[in-house]
Parts: structure tokens; C-alpha cells; sequence
């Protein structure tokens, strides 16, 4: 047989996913049968091998990879970080491949979106359809279907799209759990293949840890940073941030990235965030301003609270939120006995009005005024017999602070 009626077969393997080395072993079992003495004759391969960040390599790198016989000894060398974009139909030769067969897992792999690629070379390719692959990864709409056309299935719960920082969703989500599906339950990555990210969780604790492991995250204790940084942010809840963003300095160094101790300590100096606990002289009045809009902000915000002066004395808290964002949590956290509320709307968005709150029993005992606009709540403010000891408050969200801010330095009803 001449080596022109070959089949090319080409491989594609490795990818972003954390099925990467999953993804390694197949296409070194696939690699070996297709030049196994049996199809040696039949078939040639070419390989394109992509690495943990994206980045495609050659044909002739790849192939270096599938020959290894140690298990992944040379991958470590080729997990390269783009230099710019990835442009990888620039430099990948696609040209005489007869069949494909991608053996991406995971995401990008198993999703369809590998084989919607693909598909623009009008080429046949092994293994499911875009739409199939896509409903068979997706676990979530998997299910769904099957609810839809009544095909038996164990009893799930779906969680998507929560703040699994916020204690309050995490509390809720735990409860929703146990009572929906009872303890122990298994927790499954929705976008995941395999056994990889399931976990089987006993308690309220490992539920949440299994969340953890069902995205491959991988959890690190930063604890707060000491005096010896200055920190161009106000509040001692940034210090809490500046330690997080060290830990991530710190992984990316570990990545080989180059990053001096004087580069860090300069950077968190001079880091600014208007509307972040500043305050803002207007009308020779100081207002504090702070961007808090979900829960979480607003806890953190209440713990700065209780650092200021006169605080138990009441607080002025001009404040406007957006009807989409959970008021009541961020109301229970933040006030309290002999603070007065200022509801004022978001600047063009739709925003919880007093009217809206009066049906809730849980706030009818607070002192809350409305206003028509942000700059009515201050001059309310002005009027008041003597401006309040506490340095009032504008918070609730970051279009309200923005609009404030402009407002403050124009200085006009």
C-alpha cells in the first residue's frame, strides 16, 4: 500500500481542563493502536498537542509527547503561557488530515465546542455531534430533559450561579440540601466528565468543601496583612483583600512570573478606589461613600462600623439599592437602634422603593424617609439642627456613589 492512501488521523489532546492528563493517557492508547502493526499500513497520525493555558503546539512537539513511554515526562516544559493572543490557526498545519479524532475531556473537549471547530474543515470526525456532546456535558440540562420526557432519575438539586462567600447563601444552600435530598448526598462538577470533582458529603461542612473540589479550585488562608504594608485603601477589611491579592502574587511566582517585594509593597501603597470608605466634602459637609451592594459588602461595611466615632448614636445612611439585589440582608447588617435611613433611587436603574419595604414586617420598625433624588437626601441632611456626630453614610451601589461623587464636585441643587 502506498503511503499516499494512508488515512491521516489527527489527534487532538491536553486542553484547559482538569481532566488534562485524563485527556494525556487516551491519546497515548489511541496514538499506540493506530500505529500498532496492525494499522501501521493503514493509518499516519498527526498530532496537536494543548497545553494548560490554551496554547496549541506543532505537530512535531506533540508527536515528542504521544512517544513518551514515562508518564507525562516532558509536559512540564510545554505549559507556556500565551505570549499575546492565541492565534492558532496561524501556525497549526490542518492541511491532509482525512479524519479527526479529538480527545479533548472536559470542558472544550467533551462540550462540543472541539468538534464545532472542527466541523469548518468538512472533515469527518469521531465521536458525537455538537449538540449531543453539548446536552450529554451539561449535566444540568441533561437532567432536565429527562424530567421532560419522564425518564426515571434520582432526585437532584441544581446550584448555579451563588456567592459561595456570602455565609448567608451558604447557610441557606446547605439547608435547601439536606431537607430536598437528605444527608449523605454526592456533590458532581455540572460541566465535569468522569469521577473527577464528585465528592460524597456527610455533614453541612463537606458539602461546601466538595464545592470547592467540584471546580478544582484549590483553597489558601491568607491571614490579614500586618503593619508593615501601607495599604492605599481605607479599612481594615482591605487588609484582608491586600493578603489575597499577595496570595495570588505569590502562586504566579510560583508559575515563574518575577515579582520583587519593593514592586508589591509600592503597588499596595499606591492602589486607589474611589467610592471605597472615602470621604467626600461637599458643601463643607464630610460624607462617607462606600460601594457595597450585596450582602457580603454590606457585612464588611458594618464591621468598619463599629471602628467610628458617635457610631452608637445613630447613623445617617443615604441609601440606594437596585431591585435585583437583596435590600433586607444588607438593611439587617447594616442598621441599627437609632440610625435613620435616606432611600434615595439608583441613577437610572430600577430600585427598591419605600413602598416596597412597607410590606415587610421584619423593617417596619425603622426610621426610613424617601427621596425623589440623591442630591434632596443631602440637603435633608443640611437642614438638620446640627450635622450628625457619625459621619453619615452613601451606600447600597456603585452608580449611586458615582452620581454622589459628581454631584459633590459640581456642589449644585
Amino acid at each position: 500500500m502506498l503511503e499516499k492512501e494512508k488515512k491521516c488521523i489527527g489527534i487532538i489532546f491536553g486542553g484547559e481542563s482538569n481532566e488534562h492528563d485524563v485527556s494525556v493517557s487516551s491519546a497515548k492508547t489511541v496514538f499506540k493502536a493506530l500505529i500498532s502493526k496492525t494499522n501501521i499500513n493503514r493509518f499516519w497520525v498527526k498530532a496537536f498537542y494543548i497545553n494548560k493555558h490554551g496554547v496549541w503546539l506543532d505537530n512535531d512537539q506533540s508527536l515528542v509527547l504521544l512517544k513518551e513511554k514515562r508518564k507525562n515526562e516532558t509536559i512540564d516544559k510545554y505549559q507556556v503561557f500565551p505570549k499575546r493572543e492565541i492565534n492558532f490557526l496561524n501556525t497549526i498545519e490542518f492541511q491532509g488530515i482525512d479524519i479527526w479524532f479529538p480527545l479533548l475531556h472536559g470542558v472544550n473537549g467533551e462540550d462540543g465546542a472541539i468538534h464545532g471547530l472542527l466541523k469548518f474543515t468538512q472533515k469527518p470526525i469521531v465521536g458525537g455531534g455538537i449538540l449531543g456532546s453539548a446536552l450529554g456535558m451539561d449535566k444540568i440540562l441533561m437532567k432536565k430533559i429527562f424530567s421532560h420526557l419522564e425518564i426515571p432519575q434520582v432526585n437532584y438539586l441544581d446550584i448555579q450561579n451563588q456567592d459561595l462567600s456570602d455565609d448567608k447563601v451558604k447557610n441557606n444552600l446547605s439547608v435547601e440540601i439536606i431537607e430536598k435530598l437528605k444527608l449523605p448526598v454526592f456533590v458532581k462538577p455540572a460541566n465535569s466528565g468522569s469521577s473527577l470533582g464528585i465528592s460524597k458529603a456527610k455533614t453541612r461542612s463537606e458539602i461546601i468543601k466538595a464545592r470547592v473540589l467540584e471546580v478544582n479550585a484549590k483553597i489558601i488562608w491568607k491571614e490579614s496583612l500586618s503593619n508593615d504594608y501601607e495599604i492605599g485603601l481605607n479599612g481594615n477589611f482591605q487588609k484582608q483583600n491586600a493578603a489575597v491579592a499577595i496570595g495570588v502574587i505569590e502562586e504566579l511566582i510560583n508559575f515563574g512570573f518575577k515579582v520583587k517585594e519593593r514592586s508589591i509593597k509600592e503597588g499596595l501603597k499606591n492602589t486607589k478606589w474611589s467610592g471605597r470608605l472615602e470621604i467626600i466634602n461637599c458643601f463643607n459637609k464630610k460624607i462617607l461613600v462606600d460601594s457595597a451592594h450585596n450582602f457580603s459588602a454590606a457585612k464588611a461595611l458594618s464591621e468598619e462600623r463599629e471602628t467610628w466615632n458617635y457610631n452608637n448614636e445613630g447613623i445617617y445612611w443615604i441609601l440606594g439599592v437596585q431591585i435585583q439585589k437583596d435590600i433586607t440582608s444588607m438593611i439587617k447588617v447594616l442598621i441599627k437602634e437609632n440610625d435613620h435611613i435616606l432611600l434615595v433611587p439608583v441613577p437610572n436603574q430600577a430600585s427598591w422603593k419605600l413602598k416596597d419595604l412597607s410590606n415587610m414586617n421584619e423593617l417596619n420598625h425603622l426610621n426610613i424617609n424617601e427621596f425623589e433624588k440623591v442630591d434632596l437626601a443631602f440637603n435633608y441632611l443640611l437642614e438638620l439642627e446640627k450635622w450628625p456626630k457619625c459621619t453619615p453614610v452613601l451606600t447600597g451601589s456603585i452608580f449611586l456613589v458615582a452620581e454622589f461623587i459628581k454631584f459633590a464636585k459640581n456642589q449644585k441643587f
